[in-house]
């Protein structure tokens, strides 16, 4: 008990003296006072502190992405195999039905390639039914090498060298039944190629990102993209979010687009999907999910248009607000400075509230302020 008395004497008057300098820096010139507790009286003065009403107005928590029209409905036409371009049908924009044709092919690199593996297939085949020959013979030696062994007609030596003969002949007839599937199938694929004379429009639309001019007479990779028809009866808003945001998103937000083209209109719609997985990140490492907002149909709409998505994350009409930068916090509570009115014999007290949702510059107080009570903060000057 004698030590700690002895602490306390020689360190709490330093203690509570460097403690007033710093009040006295908010509070004004006089004594060093101590910072009071929640609820409790504040003496300071006035003239270096802002003030402001606490009042009821709408608050509205959004922020805004660029993105792209495109139509809800698409499909592209994709190359299934290599082959050549012989006549486009179509042009870009043009109404199409499905069914209708939009490329012709050139079948002779297609057909060129079923022969070589026509060719290649047989010569298989033959080398199959060979091992096969090669397979049974061994098969039959490793079992009759089986039962010389048990019988001490050979020694163990001659039985496990014809065991593995049968085991190489066995492997290697796998390997080349597994060989001709793999040529059986890529015949297949050709030969789907040559049934489909040419790429037809798998559904009603426009067409768009036709292949050029100069593709023609030049072969085409499989998955090339050769067309995409789109309907344009209804149209979709796609922007990528950063995943600070997107669990705020549902499907069915409420969200506006403002499109360059049109600077003086509002497009509304919902959102109608939400990606799952990241589509991959900016130079900052923020994963970024791509978010699908189906359009209110209207008739300026129309694909790649670009433009501004902003989505509302929260919206509440009358509430009680302040300004943030008028909430501190003490202990992990929130506080604020506050009055009941602007006389100058009003009490200042420390109060803790409750906040609801906030924006960039306005927080919704659920409990411990009522309307028209002022709230405090230092004035801009003096902060600075």
């Amino acid at each position: 008990m004698k030590n700690n008395s002895i602490f306390f004497d020689r360190w709490c008057p330093v203690v509570l003296f460097m403690y007033g300098l710093l009040a006295s820096s908010l509070y004004g010139e006089g004594e060093p006072q101590a910072s009071p507790p929640p609820g409790g009286l504040v003496k300071l003065d006035r003239k270096r502190l802002q003030s402001f009403p606490v009042k009821r107005s709408d608050l509205e928590i959004k922020n805004s992405w660029k993105g792209i029209v495109e139509a809800e409905v698409r499909q592209e036409v994709v190359a299934s195999s290599y082959l050549i371009i012989k006549k486009v049908a179509v042009k870009d924009g043009q109404e199409v039905k499905k069914g209708d044709v939009l490329i012709e092919v050139d079948k002779g690199a297609a057909e060129k390639k079923k022969a070589e593996l026509d060719t290649a297939y047989e010569l298989a085949s033959l080398d199959f039914k060979n091992l096969q020959i090669d397979f049974s013979l061994k098969e039959s030696d490793y079992h009759n090498k089986t039962i010389e062994l048990e019988k001490n007609i050979i020694a163990k030596k001659v039985f496990e060298q014809a065991k593995s003969t049968y085991l190489i002949a066995k492997n290697s007839l796998k390997t080349k039944e597994i060989e001709l599937a793999n040529q059986k199938n890529q015949i297949a694929a050709v030969s789907l190629d040559l049934n489909q004379l040419d790429f037809t429009a798998p559904i009603d639309g426009v067409i768009s990102g036709l292949i050029t001019a100069d593709q023609v007479g030049q072969q085409i990779n499989s998955q090339t993209k050769l067309a995409t028809v789109s309907r344009l009866d209804k149209f979709v808003f796609r922007l990528q979010v950063e995943d600070t945001y997107v669990h705020r998103l549902g499907v069915g937000t409420p969200a506006m687009i403002k499109l360059d083209n049109f600077p003086e209109k509002t497009f509304s719609g919902k959102v109608s999907q939400v990606g799952l997985q990241p589509i991959g990140n900016d130079f900052s490492m923020v994963s970024k999910y791509e978010v699908v907002i189906r359009l209110d149909p209207a008739g300026e709409l129309k694909e790649q248009l670009a433009g501004k998505g902003e989505i509302v994350f929260a919206h509440k009409e009358q509430i009680l607000t302040i300004p943030l930068t008028a909430i501190s916090s003490l202990g992990g509570d929130s506080m604020v400075l506050s009055a009941a009115n602007d006389k100058a014999d009003s009490a200042l007290l420390q109060t803790k509230i409750e906040v609801g949702i906030t924006s960039a510059l306005e927080a919704e107080i659920i409990s411990g302020l009522s309307e028209g009570a002022l709230v405090f903060k230092e004035r801009e000057e003096q902060a600075q």
